[in-house]
């Protein structure tokens, strides 16, 4: 299946940021994250970034699914008790 994801340059900007903290901070979990939601917007096939990244299509699917739902908010992990 193509997908095709189209973010606004402010999107993108913050999704940039977030990433650069990402990465400072030493989260691998939300760099891969961002970094699904960035190559997607770069019209990078699914299947592509889920080999890059280690992870399956379906994560990939998720991840955005959840950005678009959610927003920014979906960028946050809870940490378990």
């Amino acid at each position: 299946m193509n997908l095709s994801i189209h973010f606004r340059n402010g999107t993108v900007k913050t999704l940039t940021r977030r990433l650069e903290e990402a990465y400072r901070w030493g989260n691998a979990r939300l760099v891969r994250r961002i970094t699904a939601l960035l190559d997607l917007a770069q019209n990078i096939p699914v299947v592509t970034i889920a080999q890059r990244l280690c992870i399956s299509e379906t994560t990939v699917y998720r991840w955005l699914s959840a950005f678009l739902l959610n927003g920014y908010a979906s960028l946050v992990y809870r940490t378990s008790p």
